[in-house]
């Protein structure tokens, strides 16, 4: 679906609309899909063009995890923590996997360590890094991110008994910019795609999701137990 989806914008030149088959889906925003138009207009229609984009948000993240650990805390554990995130399955996936879930993970660690920062020295331009980064996770994959990202520190500053320090966090000019970066793209798509956008975006593929068994995938509730202590082998075990 990536694949194609990123090759017909490549075709067409319509980078606005998303559609495989002949048929609209708005299944994730475009940001995703526009790195892998340049990367199939880079390096060919081929499974290579289509893999690098998120291997190398792979990367990315490594080194952004890394530099993060050792900068406030040991140089040790910037490296365990590099080889633990290089050994778990869902990554070693992930890692190779023409999907846009490694921009979103580069993205809401962005936005998570820009947070810490700003904690740490209260500068604000670390803060308004943090809402920059939820908004580019706004146009990667939806109100996930911002549901990820802002649900993390939420619980970070309950577990720390330092939930007055939201009011610092809470800046309406930074919020309002963290939702114009998806708006252009969004205003865009609707005037291709019309209502259409919103019922197969919001309502088919945010809402849907946690309403409605997708993509053929049966299942029970429990089905997420089992997958994630799966996903994180070899480290499954440390999650009881």
């Amino acid at each position: 679906f990536f694949a194609e989806a990123s090759r017909r914008m490549l075709a067409s030149g319509d980078y606005i609309t998303i559609s495989v088959n002949g048929e609209q889906r708005y299944d994730k925003p475009a940001l995703f899909f526009w790195f892998n138009a340049l990367s199939l207009k880079l390096f060919g229609i081929n499974e290579f063009a289509v893999r690098l984009p998120s291997f190398i948000f792979f990367i990315l993240t490594l080194i952004l995890l890394f530099n993060f650990n050792k900068k406030y805390f040991q140089t040790s554990n910037a490296y365990i923590s590099v080889i633990i995130m290089t050994s778990i399955v869902q990554f070693q996936v992930l890692g190779r996997a023409t999907v846009s879930d490694n921009l979103l993970n580069l993205l809401v660690a962005s936005a998570l360590f820009s947070f810490y920062n700003f904690e740490q020295n209260n500068q604000q331009r670390c803060l308004f890094a943090m809402y920059t980064f939820a908004g580019l996770g706004l146009l990667t994959k939806g109100p996930v991110a911002f549901i990820t990202i802002f649900g993390v520190i939420f619980f970070y500053l309950v577990f720390t008994r330092n939930l007055k320090f939201t009011r610092k966090l809470l800046r309406p000019l930074f919020l309002i910019w963290s939702l114009i970066i998806p708006v252009p793209w969004f205003y865009l798509a609707y005037e291709k795609s019309g209502e259409f956008l919103f019922y197969d975006f919001l309502i088919k593929h945010n809402i849907g999701r946690f309403t409605n068994t997708m993509e053929s995938h049966g299942g029970y509730f429990w089905y997420y137990i089992p997958v994630l202590f799966l996903a994180f082998l070899p480290f499954g075990h440390l999650i009881i």
